[in-house]
């Protein structure tokens, strides 16, 4: 009995183990998904910023339309930056994507060890609920126990007294025997 309250004792600080390992495993996860949601609001405010210096640069063109001539060379080099820009606003709406698609895998991944810390924890609450039960058991069978032995040792000092007083009856019956044989001769 006692090794099996050991054993259910050391399974019940592995199941706690694993629970606490698996709450700070969906905390990280949590914090890592705050970072992520954060740093895609960051990089929509990005997009944002890109937008607004495009439309700059546009009106900057319609203003400069009469000095073209001398300034191709400075638009052309304007152009490159507006289509780089273009092309890193395309990246991060690509990365914003790819975050998405990670952000909803870990969620799911989350939600996994959360329902596997449930399943823990409702398996916990079993095996201390059948511990406690097999400990009143015990001591309902240790009470027992000790009534039978109290009723034992009861009857046992009742069958000594008995049987001393049987033995005195025998002494003095043979002792009447003895006599009487000894007045008949």
């Amino acid at each position: 009995l006692r090794d099996s309250l050991v054993v259910k004792n050391r399974m019940l600080d592995d199941q706690n183990e694993t629970i606490a390992s698996l709450k700070r495993a969906k905390q990280r996860l949590e914090e890592e998904v705050a970072q992520l949601e954060k740093r895609e609001e960051e990089l929509s405010y990005q997009v944002d910023d890109m937008e607004v210096a495009k439309r700059k640069m546009d009106k900057e063109h319609q203003e400069l339309q009469d000095q073209l001539d001398e300034l191709k060379h400075e638009l052309g080099k304007a152009r490159e930056k507006l289509e780089d820009e273009r092309s890193h606003a395309r990246k991060i709406k690509d990365d914003v994507g790819t975050r998405e698609e990670k952000n909803r895998a870990l969620r799911e991944k989350l939600e996994q060890k959360e329902q596997m810390v449930e399943f823990v924890e409702r398996e916990l609450r079993k095996i201390k609920s059948a511990q406690k039960e097999s400990e009143a058991r015990l001591i309902s069978k240790h009470e027992d126990l000790k009534l039978s032995l109290e009723s034992s040792k009861n009857e046992l000092t009742a069958n000594k007294v008995q049987l001393r007083t049987s033995n005195r009856l025998l002494k003095l019956a043979h002792e009447e025997c003895t006599k009487l044989q000894k007045q008949n001769q």
